[in-house]
Protein backbone atom coordinates (compact mmCIF):
# COMPACT_ATOMS: atom_id res chain seq x y z
CA UNK A 1 0.00 0.00 0.00
CA UNK A 2 2.79 2.15 0.90
CA UNK A 3 4.51 1.64 -2.71
CA UNK A 4 1.08 2.52 -4.40
CA UNK A 5 1.31 6.05 -2.22
CA UNK A 6 4.91 6.50 -3.45
CA UNK A 7 4.40 5.97 -7.14
CA UNK A 8 1.32 8.37 -6.73
CA UNK A 9 2.46 12.05 -8.15
CA UNK A 10 2.74 14.47 -5.30
CA UNK A 11 -0.57 16.89 -5.48
CA UNK A 12 1.60 19.73 -5.93
CA UNK A 13 2.56 18.13 -9.60
CA UNK A 14 -1.17 17.15 -10.17
CA UNK A 15 -2.28 20.92 -9.66
CA UNK A 16 0.47 22.37 -12.02
CA UNK A 17 -0.67 19.73 -14.58
CA UNK A 18 -4.54 21.00 -14.28
CA UNK A 19 -3.48 24.64 -13.95
CA UNK A 20 -1.41 24.62 -17.06
CA UNK A 21 -3.92 22.35 -19.04
CA UNK A 22 -6.63 24.83 -17.95
CA UNK A 23 -4.78 27.63 -19.37
CA UNK A 24 -3.82 26.19 -22.26
CA UNK A 25 -7.43 25.68 -23.09
CA UNK A 26 -8.17 29.38 -21.95
CA UNK A 27 -5.34 30.89 -24.55
CA UNK A 28 -6.64 28.32 -27.38
CA UNK A 29 -10.47 28.95 -26.76
CA UNK A 30 -8.99 32.82 -27.74
CA UNK A 31 -8.35 31.80 -30.72
CA UNK A 32 -10.40 29.15 -31.68
CA UNK A 33 -13.85 28.75 -32.23
CA UNK A 34 -15.71 27.26 -29.00
CA UNK A 35 -16.98 24.55 -31.56
CA UNK A 36 -14.11 23.58 -32.66
CA UNK A 37 -12.73 23.72 -29.35
CA UNK A 38 -15.18 21.28 -28.26
CA UNK A 39 -14.58 18.58 -31.21
CA UNK A 40 -11.40 18.64 -30.54
CA UNK A 41 -11.26 17.81 -26.59
CA UNK A 42 -13.69 15.20 -28.13
CA UNK A 43 -11.33 13.99 -30.58
CA UNK A 44 -8.52 13.27 -28.42
CA UNK A 45 -11.19 11.85 -25.28
CA UNK A 46 -12.05 9.53 -28.47
CA UNK A 47 -8.22 8.45 -29.11
CA UNK A 48 -7.34 7.78 -25.88
CA UNK A 49 -10.45 6.04 -25.31
CA UNK A 50 -9.87 4.08 -28.63
CA UNK A 51 -6.64 3.10 -27.79
CA UNK A 52 -7.16 1.83 -23.89
CA UNK A 53 -10.44 0.55 -24.57
CA UNK A 54 -11.38 -0.51 -28.19
CA UNK A 55 -14.24 -2.32 -27.78
CA UNK A 56 -16.00 1.03 -26.35
CA UNK A 57 -15.03 2.76 -29.77
CA UNK A 58 -15.80 0.06 -31.91
CA UNK A 59 -19.40 0.48 -29.85
CA UNK A 60 -19.42 4.61 -30.39
CA UNK A 61 -19.69 3.82 -34.10
CA UNK A 62 -22.26 1.49 -33.80
CA UNK A 63 -24.73 3.99 -31.72
CA UNK A 64 -24.05 6.42 -34.77
CA UNK A 65 -24.61 4.17 -37.41
CA UNK A 66 -26.69 1.63 -35.94
CA UNK A 67 -29.69 2.72 -33.46
CA UNK A 68 -31.74 5.24 -33.23
CA UNK A 69 -29.91 8.20 -34.96
CA UNK A 70 -30.06 9.37 -38.71
CA UNK A 71 -27.17 9.22 -39.87
CA UNK A 72 -27.93 12.29 -42.41
CA UNK A 73 -28.06 14.56 -39.53
CA UNK A 74 -24.27 13.28 -37.93
CA UNK A 75 -22.22 16.01 -38.37
CA UNK A 76 -19.93 16.53 -41.41
CA UNK A 77 -16.62 17.72 -42.87
CA UNK A 78 -16.61 19.18 -46.69
CA UNK A 79 -13.96 17.77 -49.17
CA UNK A 80 -15.32 19.61 -52.14
CA UNK A 81 -17.22 16.70 -53.88
CA UNK A 82 -19.02 15.74 -50.72
CA UNK A 83 -18.54 15.35 -47.40
CA UNK A 84 -17.19 12.94 -44.60
CA UNK A 85 -19.70 12.33 -42.01
CA UNK A 86 -17.99 12.09 -37.94
CA UNK A 87 -18.84 8.04 -38.31
CA UNK A 88 -16.53 7.80 -40.92
CA UNK A 89 -13.59 9.37 -39.60
CA UNK A 90 -14.17 7.57 -36.18
CA UNK A 91 -13.83 4.57 -38.18
CA UNK A 92 -10.53 5.35 -39.69
CA UNK A 93 -9.10 6.16 -36.53
CA UNK A 94 -9.09 2.46 -35.27
CA UNK A 95 -8.23 1.40 -38.91
CA UNK A 96 -4.89 3.85 -37.83
CA UNK A 97 -4.70 2.54 -34.00
CA UNK A 98 -4.37 -0.90 -35.56
CA UNK A 99 -1.79 -0.27 -38.14
CA UNK A 100 0.35 2.47 -35.34
CA UNK A 101 -0.01 -0.58 -32.42
CA UNK A 102 1.31 -3.03 -35.50
CA UNK A 103 4.78 -0.85 -35.66
CA UNK A 104 4.77 -0.68 -31.97
CA UNK A 105 4.41 -3.72 -31.33
CA UNK A 106 7.61 -6.27 -31.48
CA UNK A 107 5.55 -9.18 -32.00
CA UNK A 108 3.41 -9.71 -35.04
CA UNK A 109 -0.07 -7.93 -34.18
CA UNK A 110 -2.36 -8.21 -37.18
CA UNK A 111 -4.86 -11.53 -36.45
CA UNK A 112 -5.45 -13.54 -39.41
CA UNK A 113 -8.97 -15.45 -39.85
CA UNK A 114 -10.28 -17.79 -42.51
CA UNK A 115 -12.59 -15.01 -43.44
CA UNK A 116 -9.97 -12.18 -43.87
CA UNK A 117 -9.07 -12.88 -47.65
CA UNK A 118 -12.88 -13.23 -48.47
CA UNK A 119 -13.82 -10.06 -46.95
CA UNK A 120 -11.22 -7.95 -48.71
CA UNK A 121 -12.11 -9.28 -51.62
CA UNK A 122 -15.52 -8.17 -51.80
CA UNK A 123 -14.09 -4.79 -50.42
CA UNK A 124 -12.17 -4.52 -52.99
CA UNK A 125 -14.08 -5.30 -55.56
CA UNK A 126 -17.10 -3.26 -54.46
CA UNK A 127 -14.29 0.00 -54.52
CA UNK A 128 -13.01 -1.02 -57.74
CA UNK A 129 -16.80 -1.29 -59.68
CA UNK A 130 -17.22 2.24 -58.25
CA UNK A 131 -14.02 3.73 -59.53
CA UNK A 132 -15.16 1.73 -63.00
CA UNK A 133 -18.24 3.77 -62.96
CA UNK A 134 -16.66 6.95 -62.04
CA UNK A 135 -14.30 6.88 -64.80
CA UNK A 136 -16.43 5.78 -67.15
CA UNK A 137 -19.04 8.77 -66.03
CA UNK A 138 -21.91 6.67 -64.99
CA UNK A 139 -21.51 7.77 -61.57
CA UNK A 140 -20.28 10.96 -59.86
CA UNK A 141 -18.02 10.83 -56.95
CA UNK A 142 -20.44 12.59 -55.16
CA UNK A 143 -22.99 9.94 -55.88
CA UNK A 144 -20.87 6.96 -54.71
CA UNK A 145 -19.89 8.62 -51.34
CA UNK A 146 -22.88 6.83 -49.85
CA UNK A 147 -22.72 3.89 -51.02
CA UNK A 148 -18.99 3.00 -50.58
CA UNK A 149 -19.71 4.24 -46.62
CA UNK A 150 -21.85 1.42 -46.08
CA UNK A 151 -19.14 -0.47 -47.98
CA UNK A 152 -16.62 1.14 -45.62
CA UNK A 153 -18.37 -0.42 -42.53
CA UNK A 154 -17.60 -4.14 -43.64
CA UNK A 155 -13.97 -3.08 -42.48
CA UNK A 156 -15.32 -3.25 -38.55
CA UNK A 157 -15.00 -7.02 -38.80
CA UNK A 158 -11.08 -5.75 -38.67
CA UNK A 159 -11.58 -3.54 -35.60
CA UNK A 160 -13.03 -6.72 -34.08
CA UNK A 161 -10.99 -9.16 -34.49
CA UNK A 162 -7.55 -6.90 -34.16
CA UNK A 163 -8.59 -4.53 -31.34
CA UNK A 164 -10.58 -7.20 -29.46
CA UNK A 165 -7.74 -9.11 -28.00
CA UNK A 166 -9.05 -10.82 -24.70
CA UNK A 167 -12.12 -12.05 -23.17
CA UNK A 168 -12.92 -9.05 -21.05
CA UNK A 169 -13.28 -6.98 -24.18
CA UNK A 170 -15.22 -9.63 -25.95
CA UNK A 171 -17.67 -9.17 -22.88
CA UNK A 172 -18.10 -5.50 -22.96
CA UNK A 173 -18.44 -5.66 -26.84
CA UNK A 174 -21.25 -8.06 -26.78
CA UNK A 175 -23.00 -6.99 -23.42
CA UNK A 176 -22.95 -3.09 -25.48
CA UNK A 177 -24.44 -4.42 -28.20
CA UNK A 178 -27.39 -6.26 -26.56
CA UNK A 179 -27.90 -3.20 -24.47
CA UNK A 180 -28.03 -0.79 -27.22
CA UNK A 181 -30.62 -3.68 -29.24
CA UNK A 182 -32.80 -3.41 -26.42
CA UNK A 183 -32.67 0.58 -26.47
CA UNK A 184 -33.79 0.27 -30.15
CA UNK A 185 -36.29 -2.66 -29.22
CA UNK A 186 -37.65 -0.12 -26.47
CA UNK A 187 -38.14 2.56 -29.47
CA UNK A 188 -39.35 0.69 -32.20
CA UNK A 189 -42.24 -0.64 -29.71
CA UNK A 190 -43.34 2.92 -28.21
CA UNK A 191 -42.88 4.11 -32.09
CA UNK A 192 -45.22 0.62 -32.96
CA UNK A 193 -47.30 2.37 -29.89
CA UNK A 194 -47.88 5.78 -31.46
CA UNK A 195 -48.91 4.75 -34.87
CA UNK A 196 -47.27 5.84 -38.31
CA UNK A 197 -48.63 9.43 -37.84
CA UNK A 198 -46.25 10.07 -35.02
CA UNK A 199 -42.73 9.14 -36.64
CA UNK A 200 -40.27 9.71 -33.59
CA UNK A 201 -37.68 7.24 -35.26
CA UNK A 202 -35.83 7.90 -38.60
CA UNK A 203 -36.11 5.42 -41.42
CA UNK A 204 -39.35 3.80 -42.39
CA UNK A 205 -42.56 3.75 -40.74
CA UNK A 206 -45.26 2.79 -42.47
CA UNK A 207 -48.41 0.67 -42.68
CA UNK A 208 -47.90 -2.96 -43.72
CA UNK A 209 -47.90 -3.62 -47.56
CA UNK A 210 -47.59 -7.12 -48.79
CA UNK A 211 -47.95 -8.09 -52.26
CA UNK A 212 -50.48 -4.81 -53.09
CA UNK A 213 -52.09 -5.58 -50.65
CA UNK A 214 -52.61 -2.68 -47.52
CA UNK A 215 -53.35 -3.88 -43.65
CA UNK A 216 -54.68 -0.72 -41.85
CA UNK A 217 -53.91 -0.89 -38.37
CA UNK A 218 -51.05 -2.29 -38.77
CA UNK A 219 -47.76 -0.51 -38.91
CA UNK A 220 -44.27 -1.82 -39.80
CA UNK A 221 -41.08 -0.36 -38.06
CA UNK A 222 -37.82 -0.03 -39.84
CA UNK A 223 -35.27 2.37 -37.88
CA UNK A 224 -31.54 1.99 -38.56
CA UNK A 225 -30.71 -0.05 -35.74
CA UNK A 226 -33.11 -3.00 -37.26
CA UNK A 227 -30.35 -5.55 -37.80
CA UNK A 228 -29.03 -4.61 -34.68
CA UNK A 229 -32.35 -6.27 -32.95
CA UNK A 230 -31.87 -8.68 -34.81
CA UNK A 231 -28.16 -9.26 -33.92
CA UNK A 232 -29.30 -9.34 -30.45
CA UNK A 233 -32.22 -11.19 -30.93
CA UNK A 234 -29.69 -14.21 -31.95
CA UNK A 235 -27.33 -12.93 -29.13
CA UNK A 236 -29.56 -13.18 -26.44
CA UNK A 237 -30.67 -16.60 -27.81
CA UNK A 238 -27.57 -17.86 -28.06
CA UNK A 239 -26.78 -17.41 -24.40
CA UNK A 240 -30.21 -18.53 -23.10
CA UNK A 241 -28.71 -22.19 -24.49
CA UNK A 242 -25.70 -21.95 -22.42
CA UNK A 243 -26.98 -20.16 -19.67
CA UNK A 244 -30.40 -22.51 -19.33
CA UNK A 245 -29.35 -23.20 -15.09
CA UNK A 246 -27.93 -19.63 -14.46
CA UNK A 247 -29.56 -17.05 -12.10
CA UNK A 248 -29.74 -14.44 -15.12
CA UNK A 249 -31.81 -17.18 -17.61
CA UNK A 250 -34.94 -15.09 -16.49
CA UNK A 251 -33.12 -11.93 -17.33
CA UNK A 252 -32.36 -13.17 -20.95
CA UNK A 253 -35.62 -14.22 -20.93
CA UNK A 254 -37.23 -11.34 -20.59
CA UNK A 255 -34.71 -9.08 -22.79
CA UNK A 256 -34.97 -11.70 -25.61
CA UNK A 257 -39.00 -11.14 -25.38
CA UNK A 258 -38.55 -7.27 -25.75
CA UNK A 259 -36.13 -7.90 -28.72
CA UNK A 260 -38.05 -10.37 -29.76
CA UNK A 261 -41.35 -8.41 -30.38
CA UNK A 262 -39.23 -5.52 -31.65
CA UNK A 263 -38.04 -8.44 -34.51
CA UNK A 264 -41.84 -9.13 -35.80
CA UNK A 265 -42.23 -5.25 -35.93
CA UNK A 266 -40.18 -5.01 -39.04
Amino acid sequence: MQNQLWKQPPILNQLIVVCGVGLLMGITSLRILPYMLAVGIAGVIYVIVAWLRPEFAILSILVLTSTIIDMNALPSISIGVGHILISDILLFVLIGIIFLRSMVDTKSYFVHTPLDIALLAFYITAVLSTAIAIFNSSLTFNQSLGELRIVNYYLVFFLVTNLVRNDKQLHRLLSGIIFLAILVALAMIAQYALGAAVPILPGRVETLDTAGTTSYGVTRVLPPGQSLVMLGFVSLAVQMLFHKTSSRFIIYLVQLGIVGLAVLLT
